[in-house]
């Protein structure tokens, strides 16, 4: 199967998950993410803002924004710039209609403790596919913090195809 099939493959059993599937699986990661010795120590983190197939994110950003510094990603061009989380009041529409942090842009990355990925799909390797522009490859290169990939079972494969370019995580959550 190529990537896009799969992606497509991905999308179509993600569909097929009820709410009540995906609120279950989103708890059981959260659980596990929130019992890491890294997140529990961890003060500035990157997250994501989910999209509609993704891990959901926003609940879980607005419980822990008042206890840890939260990241998210924007959209500039071909690359990611980073922007701290200050409220859903402090966000716009930015590209493909992901909801953006305003405000400064966050450039210390050393002093990003954890960042947690989203991913159309993983493997067993710890292999990440994204949607194929290559933004958080280019991004998480430049990050040296330990780096756990979040995803539905449903988005979990034995083997992908990765280039010499992907980023690998460090832990895939699932």
């Amino acid at each position: 199967m190529n990537k896009m099939e799969l992606r497509n493959d991905i999308k179509d059993k993600i569909a097929q998950m009820t709410n009540e599937e995906k609120e279950i699986q989103t708890e059981l990661i959260y659980r596990q993410l929130t019992k890491n010795k890294v997140f529990q120590q961890a003060s500035t983190i990157l997250m994501y803002w989910s999209l509609p197939g993704e891990v959901p994110t926003h609940q879980f950003i607005n419980d822990w924004d008042r206890r840890k510094y939260i990241l998210l990603p924007v959209v500039k061009g071909d690359d990611l710039e980073l922007k701290m989380y200050e409220g859903e009041d402090n966000m716009k529409i930015g590209h493909f209609g992901i909801k953006e942090p305003i405000g400064p842009t966050f450039t210390d990355y050393d002093r990003i403790d954890l960042c947690v990925v989203p991913g159309v799909a993983f493997d067993l390797y710890n292999h990440r596919m994204g949607h194929g522009r290559g933004f958080y490859d280019k991004l998480l290169a430049r990050i040296l913090a330990l780096k756990i990939g979040i995803a539905f079972p449903q988005q979990i494969v034995e083997e992908l195809p990765a280039e010499p370019w992907d980023v690998d995580m460090d832990i895939v959550m699932y």
